[in-house]
């Protein structure tokens, strides 16, 4: 039968974000995320094999459509990378106490 194989990467030059935390001064507390954003991101690139002579035009139309929306592609992914940051701050022992 048919069948379509094919392969893509995605790239992203740099991500800035603002990440607010607070504490309470009681032994034993953990920090938590108060405020997380993702503030700018810079070039996104994705790369496609697959489509044979067509891989450069899906290139160029996805790449063009990914750089338009990236800000939206950021607030999608937001509250997934923060609850992962909270995860991984959870795990955390220190204490400033």
């Amino acid at each position: 039968g048919f069948r379509l194989e094919g392969r893509s990467s995605v790239s992203v030059r740099a991500v800035s974000a603002t990440l607010l935390l607070h504490q309470n001064l009681s032994a034993g507390s953990k920090p938590v995320i108060t405020d997380w954003k993702i503030d700018r991101i810079r070039q996104v690139w994705v790369e496609m094999e697959g489509l044979g002579i067509w891989d450069p035009v899906a290139e160029i139309l996805v790449n063009l459509m990914t750089n338009w929306l990236k800000l939206s592609l950021a607030n999608a992914i937001s509250q997934r990378v923060k609850e992962v940051v909270q995860d991984r701050l959870d795990r955390l022992s220190l204490s400033l106490v």
